[in-house]
């Protein structure tokens, strides 16, 4: 009955507002569309939800509302009812898409819980992956840091600590790479580069309310 009713609360929203509209477009056409996303400060700080900036491969910028949290996990639901799930930033399992991720093991293990102070001194964290097409899938990731870099957006740029997860299947050997963008200051994830299976597609997401927080005067609450 609570995610009726937040769905109902959505659908509302939806239709109150052009601010609130843009929030919960169609999924799966937002990917397709030409156009990219791009809210400007004082939107993010009149807005009452959590923005993020979410990208298939090379494709336009999607921006997606925070629906709700549950059980320690962000659910960023789209109008046609599909789920961008994340847990520590982590996607977790999705719904709506080609190939879903149902689940996960040992996500209590995810090295990314312990931020970047302990980041680098993780040990490899081994789980398996269930998808639509595929079960038991093992997959096994490794952290080092990189060179520090800067993210620009807002008109503003912030200093990051930058950590790679290079991520193994064990069945098949084959590896890829996983990227995230950590305030340097504050420790806050700010951005990732996520695939999440071989040979998968690439998903950037950018949570851009929370560099909105960092970059409005005075910590202004957003």
């Amino acid at each position: 009955m609570r995610l009726l009713c937040m769905f109902a609360m959505v659908a509302v929203l939806a239709s109150c507002s052009g601010t609130s509209r843009i929030y919960y477009q169609d999924f799966k056409a937002a990917l397709s569309r030409p156009a990219d996303a791009n809210l400007s400060l004082q939107q993010l700080q009149s807005s009452s939800f959590d923005s993020l900036y979410f990208t298939r491969d090379d494709g336009p910028v999607l921006s997606l509302a925070l629906a709700f949290i549950e059980h320690g996990q962000q659910k960023w639901v789209s109008a046609d009812n599909a789920y961008l799930i994340l847990q520590h930033g982590r996607v977790v399992r999705t719904v709506g898409f080609a190939s879903d991720l149902h689940h996960s093991t040992h996500i209590s293990g995810d090295p990314l819980q312990y931020g970047p102070d302990q980041l680098k001194q993780a040990a490899p964290w081994l789980r398996l992956t269930d998808w639509t097409d595929a079960s038991g899938l093992p997959l096994q990731s490794v952290f080092t840091e990189a060179e520090p870099e800067f993210l620009n957006l807002l008109e503003q740029q912030i200093a990051c600590r930058v950590f790679v997860e290079r991520v193994t299947a064990i069945d098949s050997a084959e590896q890829f790479e996983n990227h995230y963008w950590f305030d340097a200051a504050t420790g806050t994830l700010l951005q990732s580069r996520q695939q999440l299976r071989p040979q998968g597609p690439v998903y950037t997401m950018t949570f851009i309310s929370r560099y909105a927080r960092l970059v409005s005067p005075a910590g202004a609450d957003l």
